[in-house]
């Protein structure tokens, strides 16, 4: 694995073989946007996105998970900029991807920028305070609570509603993510109910029911749990190529929730 992200404008077939020969079996691509507008423009990163799908195919192709880095957020971005880049994450078809906010560190010219434009405050009490991943700050592009909630989306359409991995009928490989995910976040129903769908699909109905009581469970149990369920209980059902589950199952479904 490369816990760093590689550049993707110095990657071909020749670097990706001898990166595979050392044992690589995870990569992480840094793309940060898939907007060209802000990649080239805002960013300054000048990635260029119309060789991520063929790097992602060639990495799959030598059985390489691939992993996407996403920043957003950046002073100047619109939110139909950020939209844009969540509909090239759509269609790149990586194993995973990762929606951040852009984090403004201290020493930066962007951190410099933020402070002039009063975003943030130069002080220790906010150097303490920031966490990767969400935003605390309001910009005149976006909101920190529109922003959060759309990477968010973002997150639980690609990479749990919509996956690669279900979608192609991985479902090994899928198990493996959404596994993950509910060690680390034992309250993520979406993720139980992906773990339920790879079992079904796969023919093992002990484990399948053993998802649902776990679904059931925590929804009693947990308010995070809950408020999850009741925002996506209607799009965990009769997912995108999944047509072998039937409408009983999906009444079986609503009735053990209930």
């Amino acid at each position: 694995r490369v816990p760093n992200a590689l550049s993707v404008n110095s990657l071909d077939e020749a670097v990706i073989d001898a990166l595979v020969s050392t044992g690589l079996k995870i990569v992480n691509l840094a793309v940060e946007s898939g907007s060209k507008q802000v990649n080239h423009n805002i960013m300054k990163k000048g990635v260029r996105l119309d060789k991520c799908f063929d790097l992602i195919k060639m990495f799959r192709e030598r059985g390489i998970v691939t992993r996407v880095y996403f920043i957003h957020g950046f002073p100047g971005e619109s939110k139909e900029m950020i939209v844009e880049s969540i509909n090239f994450a759509k269609e790149l078809g990586a194993d995973w991807c990762t929606f951040s906010a852009v984090k403004p560190l201290l020493g930066t010219p962007l951190y410099d920028e933020m402070v002039a434009n009063k975003y943030i405050d130069d002080s220790p009490e906010y150097w303490s305070e920031a966490a990767y991943g969400l935003r605390e700050f309001d910009t005149k592009e976006i909101t920190a609570n529109e922003l959060n909630d759309l990477l968010y989306e973002a997150n639980i359409e690609i990479n749990f509603l919509n996956n690669y991995n279900i979608n192609a009928r991985n479902y090994e490989k899928a198990l493996v993510s959404f596994k993950d995910i509910v060690l680390d976040y034992p309250f993520h129903v979406v993720g139980h109910y992906m773990l339920y769908v790879c079992y079904k699909e796969q023919g093992d109905y002990s484990q399948a029911h053993k998802q649902l009581d776990t679904i059931k469970n925590i929804i009693n149990s947990s308010d995070k749990a809950n408020n999850m369920y009741q925002k996506y209980k209607d799009r965990m059902i009769g997912i995108k190529g999944f047509k072998s589950i039937l409408i009983s199952e999906g009444e079986e479904f609503r009735n053990l929730m209930s």
